[in-house]
């Protein structure tokens, strides 16, 4: 929802004169801004389930998704760097199953308010 908003713009003329000059202007709200997850499916040949992602494509969550199999689950925390740039923190939800949630290592340098994300489930 998009409201309009009256403006008072006033504008200096010098010598103590101001001329005020009104403006309409369109407000978008900030949770109007926000976008809903995408959900990119699972593969199960990896046991990868619900993948989801905020500001990253399908293809690239599903190879984050892939790459964290590879390069991190044989690590006792589970949690790496994966090679397309992503940390990701693996959190045990029982036995032989996870959710994982991958961030851009960039977005964490710099502690961006509305970070790329990649998050699943694995189990059996």
């Amino acid at each position: 929802m998009i409201a309009r908003v009256a403006l008072l713009v006033v504008v200096s003329l010098g010598f103590g004169l101001a001329l005020g000059v009104a403006k309409e202007a369109q407000v978008q709200p900030a949770e109007a801004a926000v976008t809903p997850p995408t959900r990119c499916g699972s593969i199960s040949t990896r046991y990868l389930y619900a993948v989801t992602a905020h500001r990253v494509t399908c293809l690239r969550a599903r190879t984050i998704a892939v790459q964290w199999a590879n390069q991190c689950a044989q690590i006792p925390t589970g949690s790496c760097l994966v090679t397309a740039g992503f940390y990701c923190r693996f959190r045990s939800t029982g036995h032989e199953s996870g959710a994982i949630r991958c961030i851009a290592e960039a977005d964490l340098l710099r502690a961006h308010p509305r970070p790329r994300l990649v998050s699943f489930v694995t189990g059996v």
